[in-house]
């Protein structure tokens, strides 16, 4: 099944991108995809630090679990980033 899809994407690359231009235009798009999520993946680590500069509360239910609340800071603060 696997392969059959394979050999489905080629077929259908190879019908569609049937000029130079569109090859150009079809590497083009990867190129700024494959740009794109590389860009997205880096910066994956960093994401938690805009919730570390805000509030945090601690909370214990009735049941007796202990929730933390993270409060995001708003965008212009200059607070410094802490790990806790």
């Amino acid at each position: 099944m696997e392969f059959g899809k394979i050999v489905i994407y080629y077929l259908l690359l190879v019908s569609l991108v049937d000029s130079e231009r569109r090859l150009r235009n079809f590497l083009f798009l990867l190129t700024l995809f494959i740009i794109t999520l590389a860009a997205r993946s880096a910066s994956v680590p960093w994401q938690d630090q805009y919730f570390l500069a805000g509030r945090t509360e601690r909370h214990i239910t009735s049941a007796g679990e202990r929730i933390e609340l993270l409060h995001a800071a708003p965008a212009s603060s200059t607070t410094p980033t802490t790990w806790r």
